[in-house]
């Protein structure tokens, strides 16, 4: 997992982001990729950038989850 501005981010093998609240442990948000996610999320100016098994780098927003974009790898 990863920390940034008060949220734990940790992928899974279920295809998704999960993004927790780091005091009460919360559900913030959850974002599908389409595959698992085995690397770990990296955070730089708000965004989540996380590659996942479906072959695409996905962007998202740390906020809230949305996704920003994506990049076939």
């Amino acid at each position: 997992p990863v920390v940034a501005q008060n949220t734990v981010l940790v992928g899974g093998d279920d295809g998704r982001v999960h993004a927790l609240d780091l005091v009460s442990g919360r559900a913030r948000w959850v974002a599908a990729t389409g595959g698992p996610v085995r690397g770990r999320p990296t955070v730089s100016e708000g965004v989540v950038y996380v590659p996942s098994d479906d072959g695409w780098l996905h962007a998202l927003n740390l906020g809230d989850g949305i996704r920003r974009w994506r990049v076939q790898v």
